[in-house]
């Protein structure tokens, strides 16, 4: 049976490359030529539909074996869908043109999985969640989270979880990620956070992406870091300023004080394509995922969300002074570490802290004789620990990924966001070029080449329609509880698939 996880594993490459050919420029380039020689992939915007199939006949467009994951097909003119060859294909909430229905595009002999109007969340998404989308539905999707516990809730659950799984894996392709852990508890005011901060910012500034548990503390310090990358010092020490506003008023939980934080995205705008990048929970829904990581892909499953981080960090994992939770990470990745899935550095910040706690001696009486001994190191210098980083990174001759392709990966997230307002939508889609991306007041240029693209479809007997660059307008389609046999089997497969993975790492 066709299983989405079969997207990623059974991909037909072939050289997509020919010395004829100029070789791609960014990594999405080089994505979408190896589609154009593989049939078995997948697509989340209808930008990439076009880009690959927008100058074919679309008789000879074969979908067969390719997953649509929350694709608006709305612009498609009708009279060129229904020649689309779609049997085999599976569309994973998508919304069709007009007057077509799910009904239809089963009958067709293709598997439709929609997102049901009555949950507060999408189980098919394409992408993880920016700022945008995640802080107006989080509490909603937390109280939701408390109440429901049925089977089919698990289920729409488990298929959230695995869409942000794999968006997760398609955007950590080619970079380096370095997590960053610590305390939930760490106060802003605290000497220690501002040390966070700035290190992250280093290491942003390095090509690193840095990669969090999404949360307060610590977390936030990182994350705010990594969104400040190319602010100077001076507008540092102002946001810093600004977060710590009215802390005296929440002396116990300071996450709670939401406002200071949300006054420095109104200062500095919200993170377009910065390298900062959180993974929370709803299993502790309570603690609000900070507002500065770029994507928060945050899961339900707390177990998946662990073992998630620890794995993605492939560059090395920072640990700041925190307690129980840190400890468990840090002897997580000594885990993975002592047994040789990977070799990575361990570097924990704040030495006196972890010294006094016992920490570092256990790990490296236990790592004799292990390659990671060496790797574990403590250092209270920021330059130190991101030049050891990065000379790990050159040695093992990790990616370093280019502005351009961290734009491209913004870029192409707002194209269909249906929750990015229309301004926030012109300001990450300004030219790529410009040295002022991501900056309010910026307007969507004209795309030439996506009108040229259309303009040949029409040619070819397609409806003449207007692309409209600013709509925000993608709600998905509509609940509908026909399903196939055989959507069935994959859905309960690929519960029971991120369920085994749960069971086994709980």
């Amino acid at each position: 049976n066709f299983v989405m996880a079969e997207v990623h594993q059974n991909l037909t490459k072939e050289n997509a490359l020919s010395e004829s050919k100029a070789p791609p420029k960014t990594l999405r380039e080089k994505r979408l030529q190896d589609d154009k020689s593989s049939r078995h992939h997948e697509l989340e915007t209808y930008d990439e539909f076009i880009d690959l199939f927008g100058d074919k006949d679309p008789s000879e467009v074969d979908l067969s074996g390719w997953a649509l994951q929350e694709i608006d097909f709305s612009e498609e003119p009708k009279d060129r869908w229904d020649r689309y060859q779609i049997k085999g294909a599976v569309f994973l909430g998508c919304k069709f043109p007009a007057d077509v229905s799910p009904s239809d595009v089963r009958n067709r002999g293709a598997s439709v999985f929609e997102n049901p109007d009555n949950l507060p969340f999408k189980p098919y998404r394409g992408f993880m969640y920016q700022q945008e989308e995640l802080i107006p539905n989080d509490v909603p999707i937390y109280e939701f989270y408390l109440k429901n516990h049925d089977v089919s809730t698990l289920l729409n659950e488990a298929m959230h979880d695995y869409s942000i799984q794999d968006a997760l894996g398609d955007y950590l392709e080619g970079k380096t990620v370095i997590g960053v852990m610590g305390g939930h508890d760490m106060r802003r005011t605290d000497p220690h956070y501002r040390d966070v901060v700035y290190l992250a910012r280093h290491l942003a500034r390095e090509g690193f992406i840095v990669a969090t548990g999404g949360g307060p503390g610590a977390m936030e310090a990182a994350n705010l870091g990594a969104y400040m990358r190319d602010r100077s010092d001076q507008e540092i020490e102002e946001a810093l300023k600004i977060i710590v506003e009215n802390s005296e008023k929440f002396p116990e939980k300071e996450y709670l004080n939401k406002e200071s934080a949300l006054k420095v995205l109104r200062k500095f705008g919200y993170p377009t394509y910065m390298p900062s990048l959180g993974v929370p929970t709803w299993h502790y829904g309570h603690e609000p995922p900070n507002v500065f990581a770029t994507w928060q892909a945050k899961f339900f499953s707390n177990a998946i969300r662990e073992a998630g981080l620890i794995s993605i960090s492939n560059g090395g994992i920072i640990y700041c002074p925190g307690s129980a939770g840190t400890n468990q990470e840090i002897f997580q990745d000594a885990c993975r570490n002592h047994y040789g899935v990977i070799e990575c550095p361990m570097i924990f910040a704040n030495s006196t802290f972890w010294r006094e706690t016992g920490v570092i001696e256990v790990l490296k009486k236990s790592s004799k004789g292990k390659k990671y001994h060496d790797l574990i190191i403590s250092s209270d210098v920021t330059e130190e620990i991101v030049s050891y980083l990065v000379k790990y990174r050159d040695e093992k001759k990790l990616p370093k990924p280019t502005d351009e392709e961290l734009k491209a990966d913004g870029v192409k997230s707002v194209r269909r966001n249906p929750k990015v307002p229309p301004l926030i939508q012109r300001t990450c889609m300004a030219h790529q070029e410009s040295g002022e991306f991501g900056r309010i007041g910026q307007t969507l240029p004209r795309d030439d080449d996506r009108d040229a693209k259309k303009d040949r479809r029409d040619e070819q007997g397609s409806t003449k329609i207007e692309i409209k660059k600013d709509r925000i307008e993608r709600d998905g389609v509509g609940q509908n509880n026909q399903r196939s046999t055989g959507e069935w089997v994959i859905a309960i497969g690929l519960a029971v698939a991120v369920g085994f993975v749960l069971g086994r790492r709980m």
